[in-house]
């Protein structure tokens, strides 16, 4: 653990000792960063850093988690985790940058029954609002991440980047 006041800078270490974490409302509070531990390293270097999350993932024992993004990189790979952990997780994608196939391999078939994916688009109000009822943590990955996509398509990249994201915000105050 640390004591800085923000995130840890890409490639900082990690204590082996410190548990899984992962993002919520209480990591967004001041001073909740001095408890955030690395979910994911470096394959090439286990001792990097690659994602700082906050949280116990033990303290998410009987919530359900809901990971917009669910068949992108790491969205699935946060999926991986949180199943192997025994969690409920709810995985929402539209396939426009996800793959079925990181679903495929990444979610441990003993864990399936803790696991439903809603195939479904962020833009779209009624999807946000039915996806997010009864759900304790949103975990949002949904996003299209390509410069030259944002160069090709800017309407879609903004409506799904910015757009999605207000609706998801919305949607889980609502929920």
């Amino acid at each position: 653990s640390s004591d800085l006041d923000g995130p840890l800078p890409y490639g900082s270490k990690c204590p082996a000792e410190d548990p899984p974490r992962l993002f919520s409302r209480e990591a967004m509070r001041p001073g909740a960063w001095q408890n955030r531990c690395c979910l994911f390293t470096n394959e090439t270097n286990p001792g990097e850093c690659i994602l700082t999350v906050s949280v116990p993932i033990e303290d998410l024992n009987g919530k359900k988690v809901l990971i917009t993004g669910g068949a992108g990189f790491i969205g699935s790979h946060l999926l991986e985790a949180l199943l192997k952990a025994d969690q409920k997780v709810i995985g929402l994608d539209n396939f426009l940058t996800g793959k079925k196939s990181s679903l495929d391999e990444t979610i441990p078939h003993e864990k399936i029954k803790n696991f439903t994916f809603i195939e479904g688009d962020i833009r779209d109000d009624k999807v946000c609002c039915e996806v997010t009822k009864g759900i304790d943590y949103v975990l949002h990955q949904a996003a299209i991440g390509s410069v030259p996509q944002s160069i090709l398509d800017p309407h879609t990249v903004n409506e799904v980047n910015a757009v999605g994201f207000l609706n998801i915000l919305r949607a889980s105050q609502k929920n």
